[in-house]
């Protein structure tokens, strides 16, 4: 049940369970971007994941290979769903759904110490929303398997991820990847996600009855990048109505404003 969870429908759900994840224990981050989602997914495999009438099937068939229009060009389509279509992001999500348990499928609920004993296992956290996820884990390697198990899954749909844009980082501490040293913390839906240390007069603690604490704290807030779509939003709409009376240009403004 938890799996299914993980596919969040709102953008402040899959945000709250990332806190919810990092907020006591600060982990490595795989942060994924799939290339062209829209546009690769395969048409058979995602068919056949669509449980509906077959002649609805049909009609959503005809749809996909209809073509588009790109700047008064036409494009046929042999793979992927219409950039922008209406129900495009239902389907990239139909064709993505089960990703999440097939891919904590590859880690036991058990882990044998050294001694022989057994322990309990700890799957990799995976928050998806549509097209973009993250995978979360204390382990380095098991980020590293994750990594590779994605890129395995995802051949299967037509899909890759961005080698470009998919990067291994940590919630608290920056880490060398690949030769290059990444700062703590990653931007996702719109929000930068990190974690500071702190002293004991502002750290978080654990739950439970004997609370701990954990030497940091996890701040959410809106990426570098969107505040700056945001004023841009603010300032063009200024630009477009800077001879609107005040009245007008204040009930332009104000569903703007607090539209991170």
């Amino acid at each position: 049940m938890a799996s299914v969870q993980a596919e969040a429908h709102k953008t402040q759900d899959a945000i709250s369970r990332i806190f919810l994840a990092i907020k006591t224990n600060a982990k490595y981050v795989l942060d994924a971007d799939i290339a062209k989602c829209f546009d690769k997914i395969n048409h058979d495999y995602l068919l056949s994941k669509v449980d509906c009438p077959h002649n609805i099937k049909r009609i959503i068939k005809q749809w996909l290979e209809c073509g588009v229009m790109d700047k008064g060009i036409f494009e046929e389509t042999d793979s992927g769903t219409p950039q922008g279509g209406v129900i495009s992001p239902l389907l990239a999500n139909i064709a993505l759904h089960g990703m999440i348990i097939d891919i904590e499928n590859h880690f036991p609920r058990t882990k044998r110490r050294e001694d022989g004993s057994l322990k309990q296992g700890y799957k990799p956290k995976i928050i998806r929303y549509a097209d973009d996820f993250v995978i979360l884990h204390t382990d380095y390697d098991v980020i590293l398997q994750c990594k590779n198990l994605v890129a395995q899954w995802l051949e299967k749909v037509g899909l890759e991820l961005k080698p470009e844009k998919t990067s291994i980082r940590h919630t608290l501490k920056s880490i060398v990847h690949n030769g290059k040293t990444i700062e703590p913390g990653f931007d996702f839906l719109g929000f930068n996600i990190r974690s500071y240390p702190k002293g004991k007069h502002h750290s978080s603690k654990t739950g439970g009855k004997n609370a701990q604490l954990t030497g940091f704290k996890t701040l959410i807030k809106p990426s570098k990048k969107k505040i700056l779509a945001h004023h841009e939003a603010i300032k063009e709409s200024i630009k477009a109505n800077k001879k609107a009376p005040q009245k007008a240009l204040i009930t332009r403004l104000n569903p703007i404003i607090p539209g991170w």
